[in-house]
């Protein structure tokens, strides 16, 4: 499966991109059906090139396509709901998509995501059998791994329908 734009910009964000990324996203938008000149260049590049290279191409493709690239919270934003996204719709565990989102967190410092830092405590001591402080970190409700689950989809819902603030529990 080839990586989606807003993966792709998270990853550029969190400077965790690589000239395969690049490479892999180039290749999907062709199937997709879109071309522009630097796109099918792009898509030709040595996915161990260098990536300053690879991104100029980039670069060069996101105006040929006209296409918005957005600002760097809006990045962190859309490679959070990617994540989101995917723990609702499965192709991701909810373990590794409240890491994935506690990690944007962690890298941008934006505050309407630190209630995924709970989830990622929680998770923490549940792993080492410690439901009450997990119950505690999250305000009550969580006597079990489903339930700590439930609460995880709950907050990713929030935040893919724009409805997410701080304090996830309120």
């Amino acid at each position: 499966m080839a990586i989606s734009t807003s993966e792709l910009f998270g990853l550029q964000v969190l400077k965790e991109v690589c000239s395969a990324n690049y490479v892999d996203w180039a290749v999907g938008m062709l199937v997709e059906g879109f071309d522009s000149p630097s796109l099918s260049v792009l898509a030709g590049l040595d996915e161990n090139g260098n990536v300053f290279e690879t991104e100029e191409t980039f670069r060069r493709v996101i105006r040929e396509l006209g296409l918005q690239e957005p600002n760097s919270q809006g990045k962190f934003h859309g490679y959070a709901c990617y994540h989101a996204s995917r723990i609702l719709d499965g192709t991701i565990s909810p373990e590794n998509g409240v890491k994935a989102i506690y990690h944007v967190w962690w890298m941008s410092g934006y505050k309407e995501y630190s209630d995924w830092g709970l989830l990622d405590d929680a998770l923490d001591w549940m792993q080492q059998g410690n439901f009450i402080y997990a119950e505690m970190i999250l305000g009550g409700g969580v006597t079990s791994h489903a339930d700590w689950v439930e609460k995880v989809k709950q907050a990713a819902r929030k935040l893919v329908d724009g409805t997410q603030q701080s304090g996830l529990w309120n």
